[in-house]
């Protein structure tokens, strides 16, 4: 995917985003203490991958009907990772 096509894509995204966004309960809570651990409810193996890739490359490479968690770490030098710059 070359960088204008992810520039477009990370301009979408962040359309859909706002407009979804007034649409979502705004909570938050503040949490001063650690909770107690809990045991894992899943009957599975979790698998974690670590690439170094575009995170909206990956995401749409993804089936549908597969779950996906995705970490993207922010940097502190550039905020929001140049994410809109592709």
């Amino acid at each position: 995917m070359n960088k204008e096509r992810l520039q477009l894509l990370a301009h979408k995204t962040m359309n859909i985003y706002q407009v979804e966004m007034r649409q979502l309960p705004q909570t938050s809570e503040l949490i001063a203490e650690l909770p107690a651990e809990t045991e894992a409810s899943n009957q599975y193996e979790t698998k974690i991958i670590v690439k170094d890739e575009n995170l909206l490359y990956r995401i749409f490479k993804v089936p549908e009907d597969k779950k996906l968690g995705v970490m993207s770490f922010a940097s502190p030098v550039s905020i929001g990772g140049n994410f809109q710059y592709g």
